[in-house]
């Protein structure tokens, strides 16, 4: 397993099985939500508001098919307990498998 660092405190752990994301103080977290683009800018996956500080993502598109060995682009979503909205910067993700 594979461990970056992300701005906003977000740690991200890459696995054979997918994408796991976390809020580093999860103190305040109402919720998380991840968005992953194509190059093209083209939406490939949105997990809507989930609650809770970690979301796993288990490199899929919207309608469940695995997505393609590809670049892809994700921003992770933070909603905190006081109504604000944070958002990572722009991440790049590699899969081949």
């Amino acid at each position: 397993m594979t461990h970056l660092w992300v701005c906003l405190g977000i740690s991200l752990a890459l696995s054979v099985g997918g994408l796991t994301l976390s809020v580093d103080d999860q103190t305040s977290i109402v919720s998380v939500r991840l968005e992953v683009f194509d190059l093209s800018g083209r939406e490939v996956f949105s997990s809507g508001p989930v609650p809770g500080a970690t979301y796993k993502w288990y490199l899929q598109r919207d309608d469940g098919r695995p997505v393609a060995n590809g670049v892809y682009l994700y921003i992770f979503f933070i909603q905190t307990a006081d109504g604000k909205e944070l958002r990572s910067s722009v991440g790049k993700l590699a899969v081949r498998r």
